[in-house]
């Protein structure tokens, strides 16, 4: 493809979708290698890049993305069979991963943008990544162009860049707002970027420049403005609200659960999951938190309902119930719920109570010891881990297993290797298990709250929590300890 066809379309085309395009049909390439352009870079492109533009620069100065590639800057390894091998970064420093990321001589690699954005917390600040995505934005010319070279040079170099790190910067801005809106300085750091762009000649940066001081604007005004959720929080309720576990449909309460679970896990944002914050520094994993307390109140209520009843034959009803619930959340596929009924149910005060669970129908024990191999922590967990394989969303995994993964991969790699090189592969796997999280939020239950009203304001009144000496010795007061024979 020619350059005057490259930019006939860069002007027609959606700007963030050009360097997919150009990519696809070798444009790049092609441009490259066209006759306005050789002349100025000569048969080997990397002359072109690492003299005509590092000397724009400063003299004597490299601009920092023309830095050849060294064991120093960037290690990489190989992944996939002989026939679809890939070269992987493994460890970098920041610049190489902004280089790398941003290239529009390589497909997009969505995976390692997301693993970036999402991870970089735990190496650098957002000014520092900003800033880099800035600078290789502003890709230096070589010095004397005539008005030819300039336009090959803007064609073949500047225009493929641009449109690669806009695109990133685009992602960015939609998948972390908060990066921006709560950042004073990466936010006059983006607005000033982008306005300078936006009052650019060239098509491919203006429309998107100019499209994303935009979208800014309407995620500030969306943030600005309060949601009341008083009224989904409390919805009217027909008829005398419910006063009693044994009157709530099971169906109800069922719904009600994953309705509050749901709005409680999609709240949770990616960053929580990084550098273990849920368990350093609680304030900044505020629904990582939520979700763990709205864990421990289930569990509480699920003892304190069935020690709360004082005849056996009430305790079996109400013990059947649970387990009878557990396998309608595992069908709606809301394993918070689940797990929380399997933990009630295994804790010391419930456990014990031998005659209630000796008078339990044999279908429901075994329905009670299918959940058993479910959560059995036999060979890392095996059976659960095949089971959230099979997750789809709408759903509301057990985050257990996920933090406890994360802390695994946290303690058990350093955020560096040598060279000051930030561990890209353990970003790369800590961001597996957080993109996981991200898909089973994308589609929330579609539930009316309106039609369980009664439900829902039955268990905002009844999920507290007890603790675990008052269910011990409610436990022993409704079933006390059985004398040994001769004692």
């Amino acid at each position: 493809m020619e350059v005057e066809e490259i930019k006939r379309r860069s002007g027609q085309m959606d700007p963030l979708l050009l360097a997919e395009y150009v990519d696809l049909h070798s444009g790049y390439g092609q441009a490259m290698q066209s006759s306005k352009v050789m002349p100025l870079m000569g048969s080997d492109p990397t002359v072109f890049r690492n003299l005509g533009f590092s000397f724009a620069v400063s003299p004597g100065s490299t601009y920092v993305f023309d830095e050849p590639d060294a064991p120093e800057n960037c290690l990489t390894q190989q992944v996939g069979g002989d026939a679809s091998s890939k070269a992987r970064i493994k460890a970098a420093t920041l610049a190489k991963l902004i280089e790398k990321l941003s290239d529009p001589a390589s497909p997009p690699d969505l995976h390692q943008r997301f693993a970036l954005l999402a991870t970089f917390p735990m190496v650098a600040q957002a000014e520092e990544i900003l800033e880099l995505m800035i600078r290789r934005c502003n890709v230096p010319c070589a010095p004397n162009m005539t008005p030819s070279e300039l336009a090959a040079y803007k064609t073949a170099r500047l225009a493929p860049m641009q449109i690669r790190v806009l695109a990133l910067l685009k992602y960015w801005l939609h998948e972390f707002p908060d990066d921006f809106l709560r950042n004073p300085n990466v936010k006059a750091m983006f607005e000033q970027q982008m306005n300078e762009l936006s009052t650019s000649p060239e098509p491919w940066s203006k429309t998107s420049a100019s499209n994303m001081l935009e979208t800014l604007r309407r995620l500030e005004a969306s943030a600005s403005t309060p949601i009341d959720e008083s009224a989904e929080r409390f919805p009217n309720a027909p008829g005398d609200a419910i006063t009693s576990f044994l009157d709530v449909a099971e169906d109800d309460f069922v719904q009600a659960i994953c309705y509050e679970d749901s709005r409680a896990f999609v709240k949770i944002n990616a960053r929580e999951f990084v550098d273990q914050a849920w368990s350093k520094r609680p304030e900044s994993a505020p629904n990582i938190t939520a979700m763990i307390a709205r864990f421990n109140r289930m569990t509480s209520f699920v003892q304190a309902t069935i020690l709360g009843q004082d005849a056996l034959a009430r305790r079996v009803v109400v013990l059947k119930k649970f387990i009878k619930l557990s396998e309608l959340f595992r069908a709606a596929r809301n394993y918070n719920a689940v797990f929380a009924i399997y933990a009630s149910l295994n804790a010391n005060a419930i456990y014990r109570l031998k005659q209630t669970w000796e008078a339990l129908p044999a279908k429901v024990r075994a329905s009670f010891d299918e959940l058993k191999t479910l959560f059995s922590v036999d060979n890392n967990s095996r059976a659960f881990r095949a089971e959230m394989k099979t997750l789809e969303p709408p759903c509301v995994p057990h985050l257990g297993l996920v933090l406890q993964d994360l802390t695994f991969i946290d303690d058990g790699n350093p955020d560096r290797h040598q060279h000051n090189m930030v561990n890209f592969q353990k970003m790369c796997i800590m961001a597996d298990r957080i993109g996981w999280i991200r898909d089973c939020q994308r589609i929330p239950y579609r539930i009316d709250p309106a039609l369980y009203g009664a439900a829902l304001q039955y268990i905002q009144r009844t999920f507290v929590l007890v603790d675990v000496e008052t269910l011990w010795t409610l436990s022993q007061l409704v079933e006390p300890r059985r004398k040994q024979p001769g004692a």
